[in-house]
């Protein structure tokens, strides 16, 4: 076996060779939980996995196929080359096929991404060896941009779909797969195997507040017949839990009528897995001041004059904001009005042996705090906000009844009434908090969009440590 394509070195090389030069589209995040929820129910869109590979596209020519990741090299200007790597691809000989280009992730069947990535960036003999040891690279394809020379780009999604299933149908290649997809406005069919359910099911008590759509349609299904051969249809919102419980990258949202673009854009969405980690309130910040928001139908209730007095005001239909504008007053925040607090500032205890290994060149705020009379260092590693406002009147004013319950009050006058009754103020420094979030960066142990997910009243913050926080687990 030898290689191919090695001897190119420039930009005109390849288009010399009639190479396209085609930028595969990126997706945008969907990051908002409720514009998450509309998107899987939308019957224009469809869903399905996101892979955890690397991206790539699929150029066929008369002899051969060329395999191209969406890095472009800056020795040669052109997005780098894998097809000498892939020889499985690379000797694909279908010349009815010459001027087809396909879009798609290339995974290692039951391996994870890093295998893919570090096989990729061997030279070309070491790649093929690894992946005899291994397994061998699978392209799975999501979309098509030319099909037989014919750019087909400004099709919409679903036509393009069917060029796509011809096109793979053509190949009938163990190594070219079409990714499954799914209309939003449908069950999932899935099989699960019983060792995966029979987890799925032992881990529902920790896991059943997190993915709630999966376990509860899992707990309704009637049949028992059905139950017995592990077939399950799941919602899109369901079927995006299921992936990330079990350690998948997440799911892509794609109205059916959206054309290939060459640039990030909503054609493609990406809806990605949230991780969980349980971690130690050490404050809050302060709230926002300033209201932002759009006055609803030229209203507002909570302003505050020049001296700093605040004034609540049900505006009439005679009264504008405008015209308490021209008095002095000034919008404020709700929460700001109220004096509750703004975000969760969180952290986990870290020794100083952790603390000499974090990166230098990066700023940290450890801080030593005495929890369970134990004086420990805590890194912070992120604050978060995403909890409803009876939740934020607790974390403001809450207060402990003579039972021991949590009672939150809302005002001032709340307050004092719970301090002439004697109950106990809550003192949430130092008490556990569980967050999701999008992604944790290892060397800093901080979180990407954390959002408060529940209280851990069940948690003693001395297991939260740095140890366990940037370790991660899958069912």
């Amino acid at each position: 076996m030898k290689a191919l394509f090695n001897t190119y070195t420039c930009k005109e090389d390849y288009e010399k060779a009639g190479v396209l030069f085609t930028i595969p589209m990126t997706a945008k995040e969907i990051e908002d939980e409720e514009a998450q929820d509309l998107a899987l129910k939308d019957g224009g869109n469809i869903v399905e996995e996101k892979l955890d590979g690397t991206r790539a596209t699929l150029h066929f020519f008369p002899d051969y196929a060329r395999v191209f990741s969406r890095r472009v090299s800056e020795k040669t200007g052109w997005f780098c080359e894998n097809s000498d790597s892939l020889p499985q691809l690379r000797d694909l000989k279908l010349p009815q096929l010459s001027g087809t280009i396909l879009d798609g992730e290339m995974v290692i069947p039951k391996r994870p991404f890093k295998d893919v990535a570090s096989t990729l960036n061997c030279v070309w003999e070491k790649a093929i060896q690894r992946q005899e040891e291994l397994g061998y690279i699978v392209f799975r394809a999501f979309d098509i941009l030319y099909y037989k020379g014919e750019c087909i780009e400004d099709l919409p999604l679903m036509q393009r779909k069917e060029y796509l299933r011809k096109a793979v149908e053509e190949i009938a290649s163990p190594y070219v797969e079409e990714l499954k997809y799914y209309s939003c406005d449908r069950k999932v069919p899935l099989i699960i195997t019983r060792t995966k359910l029979l987890k799925l099911l032992k881990s529902e008590r920790e896991y059943c507040d997190i993915y709630p759509t999966l376990y509860s349609e899992i707990r309704n299904r009637k049949s028992k017949e059905v139950y017995a051969v592990n077939f399950f249809t799941f919602t899109p919102k369901a079927y995006y839990e299921y992936i990330v419980l079990t350690g998948g990258e997440g799911v892509m949202i794609k109205p059916k009528d959206g054309k290939y673009l060459h640039k990030r854009a909503r054609e493609y969405q990406k809806i990605k897995k949230f991780l969980t980690r349980e971690v130690i309130i050490m404050g809050f910040s302060e709230p926002t001041k300033e209201y932002k928001g759009k006055f609803p139908d030229d209203r507002w209730a909570y302003w505050e004059d020049c001296r700093g007095n605040k004034q609540r005001t049900d505006i009439s239909l005679t009264t504008s904001a405008k015209a308490l504008k021209n008095r002095g007053l000034i919008p404020v925040s709700k929460f700001y009005y109220e004096g509750w607090v703004g975000n969760i500032r969180f952290g986990v205890i870290i020794t100083d042996e952790e603390i000499a290994k974090l990166p230098k060149s990066k700023k940290f705020n450890i801080e030593t705090m005495v929890i369970q009379d134990h004086f420990v260092k805590v890194l912070e590693v992120g604050e978060c906000s995403g909890f409803d406002e009876e939740m934020r009147a607790l974390f403001s004013f809450g207060y402990y009844d003579h039972d021991g319950e949590m009672i939150a009050m809302h005002s001032k006058e709340e307050v004092e009434s719970a301090e002439q009754a004697d109950l106990s103020a809550i003192v949430w420094t130092g008490k556990v908090v569980e967050v999701k979030a999008n992604e944790l960066f290892a060397d800093t142990g901080k979180l990407r969009h954390p959002r408060f997910l529940r209280l851990r009243e069940d948690k003693s913050p001395l297991e939260c440590v740095w140890a366990n926080h940037v370790s991660s687990d899958t069912i």
